[in-house]
């Protein structure tokens, strides 16, 4: 024990020891440097950039590199997760099960059928039911006594329905054809008009294949979509308050029903639009259900979509923290959002 408290004291011994281990660490601590240096001063010229990752979202995300990305990732981790349809699979290779589910809106008439796609988004179909009409047959022969009543369509039926954001158009026509088969004697649903909540690839990527595919493209006239947003192959731009058209045929007027308003929720991109689907009052009566908002990545279940296009102060917290005069009560700056979203001149 003495000898050794000897030697860690001894200057002739610990001196040059010392000087070795801190050249050492110096040494060490250069090689480091210079090997971090690259990605230091990468990261110090791009810190500008990457703390304004909603320039990159607005601006860089709707190009062609920006969408073939998002689309290539998206059915890259979609499909290592929840792999091709095989035999007993009951989500049938979408990542929810969802064909054998439907809500029904009006009885008979009006459902709302879930469609999964990508890796976790969800679109919507919403199907109108020709009205089945009673009419009164009377059998002439002197044995019938008693008038029979059987039901038959007046008009020849036929399924018409609207879609809520279509981001891959094989998986919403693969839909199609299985919500089809499940619910409606394989008769086909003919979609007059999709619905896009707001621009990103993932929920307008669908929109152009299906104007021009064979079996959907002859009914489908309108793509709706917000005024300030470019959404691919819209033709019909709303605003804050205005209404959409519905599809009909015949006597099938789905604006018999329900009406949709287009309501402005800028935040996730500056025109993002939710979609208000409300009952007609004749119809109040018969279903309990008010009405429903078809989102898009405004809302989620856990919480509210990311705002890209918000505006909105990243340091607000971090200043409210600080309780200064200005800071005890602070808005957000979202409200700047809100401005732009009714510029028209974008």
């Amino acid at each position: 024990m003495i000898a050794t408290r000897e030697f860690r004291h001894n200057p002739c011994l610990m001196a040059p020891l010392t000087f070795v281990g801190v050249l050492l660490l110096c040494a060490f601590w250069t090689i480091a440097f210079i090997w971090k240096f690259p990605i230091f001063a990468l990261g110090y010229l791009l810190s500008p950039l990457i703390n304004r990752t909603q320039f990159i979202i607005e601006f860089l995300y709707p190009s062609g590199l920006g969408r073939w990305v998002h689309l290539t990732i998206s059915r890259l981790v979609g499909r290592s997760m929840h792999g091709k349809p095989r035999q007993g699979d009951k989500n049938r290779g979408f990542h929810s099960r969802s064909v054998e589910t439907r809500i029904e809106v009006v009885p008979k008439r009006l459902y709302i059928h879930p469609l999964p796609q990508f890796l976790d988004n969800i679109g919507y179909l919403v199907v109108s039911l020709p009205e089945q009409k009673e009419v009164t047959v009377v059998d002439s022969t002197p044995l019938a006594s008693i008038s029979t009543s059987t039901k038959q369509n007046v008009d020849p039926p036929r399924i018409v329905a609207f879609l809520v954001d279509c981001g891959d158009a094989t998986e919403v026509m693969r839909h199609l054809k299985l919500i089809s088969e499940v619910h409606y004697q394989k008769k086909k649903i003919h979609v007059q008009a999709i619905l896009s909540t707001h621009k990103h690839h993932d929920h307008t990527a669908g929109n152009a294949a299906l104007l021009k595919n064979q079996v959907t493209g002859p009914d489908l006239k309108i793509v709706v979509g917000g005024a300030v947003e470019k959404v691919p192959g819209c033709n019909y731009f709303v605003e804050n308050g205005d209404f959409v058209p519905l599809p009909k045929f015949g006597a099938n007027q789905m604006n018999d029903m329900i009406e949709i308003e287009a309501v402005a929720t800028p935040a996730h991109t500056r025109g993002s639009i939710t979609y208000v689907m409300r009952l007609k009052p004749d119809y109040l009566m018969r279903n309990s259900a008010l009405g429903f908002l078809f989102t898009g990545d405004t809302m989620f279940s856990a919480g509210g979509g990311v705002p890209f296009e918000a505006d909105i102060d990243v340091n607000q917290e971090a200043k409210e923290h600080k309780q200064s005069f200005t800071s005890i009560v602070r808005a957000s700056a979202s409200i700047y959002a809100v401005e732009r979203c009714l510029e028209k001149s974008w």
